[in-house]
């Protein structure tokens, strides 16, 4: 498995590079990614793999300044500030309700509301963000979507990976876990100071615990209730457990001036429960929490990476087959050699649509079935006399001056509700004079059908 450093920066990357690699001709992006595709071997390995493993071979040479590299270490960088945040704060808070002077005891319920309580709402309230998208009340009151949105307006490269994310789902997932590890990430450190900080007080100093509350509650409640929260460790660490007579004996109330009973040996007994609270409640949940979440994050960013549209049209080229090549071509060799808009994969699609009446180019051979399509097309129809396998390709002819309506992508909403998920959608802007540079018209249609947020459909 790839740290997450370097699955972070290759997937920022990679979707980087596909999208300034728009403006180079099909037919040298084809020529390339198939070159690459030779030396693949094994045709069964994961598309994850196979993206990598281009990636591997087309960037030898790692960017410090790009621009996954910068998100990558904002990131860790706020991680670091993030956790820092929580050591300062657990030892603050911990030293201040840990005061004690020898008169009244430390109350404990005073320091469990604090240390554990108040801490716990919020680490369930944090349970629930992957239950809601990113712009929630719970992911707005959350401090860790206070720093993603200072840093999205300070850091330009931040805000551009997430607009390239070709899915306001994808980037919402990648928002609400970042969300959600930023957050144990603080609770652990916090947690953990003030755990030590308590384990360093009782080494040094005495500290004498009791409870003292103006509500009604008697010895027997709160035993039950504190036996209830002990309950995770009863079976292997029964010492950290309070008896009943400790909680009877460490009833304080501060205006009872008569001669206390309390031995102050017992009030002392009190740390080891409250150490272990910390360590259960505040530690171990989150860790827990942090690996999922870690998990899903890594996952987010596959999904993000895989269902980019320029990966799915890396991945439509690296599957292409096509006569064997020997070397790379560059665009000259290409053009020098074949009409400017000519798909030597053509081939490799399953059914071919002309939309509106748009042509091939003249010399382009074209030997499965074609037809022609409109808004008045019955393609239910259609795709019951079509055969189309699980991974299937379909190759969209439209004329690229013509610019995409809503009933074209009407149009494309049907195909993709008759046709299965992984079957990919190849649109093919034809210009007025053959021109394979007609790059305005292209970028009008490139950014019209990113619009559907449809990974499988993409502009040739």
């Amino acid at each position: 498995m790839l740290p997450n450093k370097s699955l972070l920066t290759d997937a920022i990357n990679i979707i980087t590079w596909l999208e300034n690699d728009q403006n180079t001709a099909w037919q040298e992006r084809l020529s390339r990614d198939q070159h690459i595709a030779k030396n693949l071997g094994d045709e069964n390995i994961e598309p994850e793999a196979r993206v990598f493993f281009w990636w591997k071979q087309l960037n030898t040479q790692k960017n410090k300044e790009s621009r996954g590299e910068k998100v990558a270490n904002l990131l860790i960088l706020v991680s670091w500030i993030v956790s820092l945040t929580g050591i300062l704060t657990g030892i603050t808070l911990t030293i201040t309700l840990l005061r004690y002077d020898g008169t009244d005891p430390i109350n404990v319920l005073i320091l469990l509301t604090w240390l554990i309580a108040i801490p716990l709402i919020f680490f369930f309230l944090t349970l629930l963000i992957p239950l809601f998208n990113s712009i929630n009340p719970i992911s707005v009151l959350n401090p860790g979507r206070w720093v993603i949105s200072y840093l999205k307006s300070k850091h330009a490269y931040l805000n551009e990976f997430l607009s390239l994310a070709n899915s306001d789902i994808a980037t919402d997932r990648f928002i609400r876990w970042r969300l959600i590890l930023h957050s144990q990430q603080f609770g652990i450190a916090f947690a953990m100071a003030a755990l030590l900080t308590l384990l360093f007080r009782a080494s040094v100093t005495d500290l004498a615990f009791g409870w003292s509350t103006t509500l009604a509650i008697n010895p027997d409640n709160l035993s039950t209730l504190l036996h209830m929260v002990a309950a995770p460790w009863s079976f292997w660490f029964s010492e950290a457990v309070p008896s009943y007579s400790l909680i009877e004996q460490s009833q304080f109330y501060r205006l009872d001036n008569s001669e206390t009973t309390m031995s102050p040996v017992i009030l002392t007994e009190w740390w080891k429960f409250i150490a272990m609270c910390l360590l259960i409640y505040g530690v171990a949940f989150r860790a827990v929490t942090l690996f999922i979440a870690n998990l899903n994050f890594r996952r987010t960013l596959r999904n993000m990476l895989l269902n980019h549209y320029e990966v799915t049209a890396l991945l439509d080229r690296l599957d292409t087959a096509v006569e064997e090549i020997d070397e790379f071509k560059s665009s000259e060799q290409i053009e020098g050699n074949s009409e400017a808009q000519y798909l030597s994969n053509i081939d490799d699609y399953d059914l071919i649509l002309k939309w509106n009446d748009a042509k091939c180019p003249s010399k382009q051979s074209i030997t499965q079935q074609t037809e022609s399509i409109n808004s008045q097309t019955n393609l239910e129809n259609l795709f019951q006399t079509v055969s189309l396998s699980t991974d299937g390709k379909i190759l969209i002819i439209v004329k690229s001056w013509e610019p995409p309506l809503l009933e074209f992508h009407d149009t494309l909403k049907i195909i993709r509700s008759l046709t299965k998920k992984n079957i990919t959608v190849a649109i093919w802007p034809i210009s007025i004079n053959n021109d394979d540079n007609d790059l305005s018209n292209k970028d009008i249609w490139r950014q019209s059908i990113r619009k559907i947020q449809d990974p499988g459909i993409y502009i040739l």
